[in-house]
């Protein structure tokens, strides 16, 4: 997020994200997989 992005509104899309991720049952992502994504960003 960057400098000008809301915090109020980053937090609230964090949440949901976790919140959609436990409804859902869903796994965190495998290590290999997780390190192509963040180097990708």
């Amino acid at each position: 997020a960057g400098a000008e992005s809301n915090p109020y509104l980053v937090l609230a899309v964090i949440l949901a994200g976790i919140h959609y991720g436990l409804k859902n049952k869903l796994k965190p992502l495998s290590d290999s997989l997780q390190y192509i994504v963040v180097s990708k960003t």
